[in-house]
């Protein structure tokens, strides 16, 4: 996570005219869709081997909530917000 975070504020940064306060309600959306869309697949893998996936939800949200708020974190105090 702290790659991908890291990856993403890097080539934010390379277009300073970008809003990213413009950007993140995107990111988050689309980053939202793709981590359900995982939950589900995974979901329906462990479904027949009767496995609980607690746990492995539970990552996938603090996962979540880690990765767009480490972005926001980076880029709230600079001039591109």
């Amino acid at each position: 996570m702290i790659l991908s975070v890291t990856i993403v504020v890097f080539i934010y940064k390379r277009f300073p005219n970008l809003k990213m306060s413009k950007v993140m309600p995107w990111i988050y959306l689309l980053t939202a869709a793709n981590f359900t869309r995982t939950q589900v697949e995974t979901g329906e893998a462990l479904e027949p081997l009767n496995v609980d996936s607690t746990i492995f939800t539970m990552d996938m949200v603090l996962s979540y909530f880690g990765y767009v708020l480490g972005i926001r974190y980076f880029f709230v105090r600079s001039k591109q917000w």
